[in-house]
């Protein structure tokens, strides 16, 4: 299945935005082990999870390219919202 131009710029955009959000997550949680506090993985983590509906859009954007298959609709919802409680939980500590 071809990829119209809403669907390629979406998900490039998606994609784009995972991997930034994910670099920033992470240096941001890296930070812990230069100044020891436990406030940079809380917010790293939070970081990651801001960006955490957004991952099924990469993902099926990826599969989409390379193999031509999308992501099932169960996985879609798994992924997009299993981790969000997580990160609104290590906003709130």
């Amino acid at each position: 299945m071809a990829l119209e131009l809403v669907d390629l710029l979406q998900g490039s955009f998606s994609l784009i935005f995972v991997l930034i959000s994910l670099y920033l997550g992470f240096s941001i949680l890296f930070k812990y082990f230069k100044y020891k506090s436990r406030l940079y993985i809380l917010v790293g983590i939070s970081w990651i999870g801001v960006a955490n509906p957004w991952f099924p859009d990469s993902i099926s954007f990826l599969m989409n390219v390379f193999f031509q298959e999308s992501l099932a609709i169960e996985w879609y919802f798994i992924i997009g919202n299993a981790f969000i409680p997580l990160a609104l939980l290590a906003w709130l500590i």
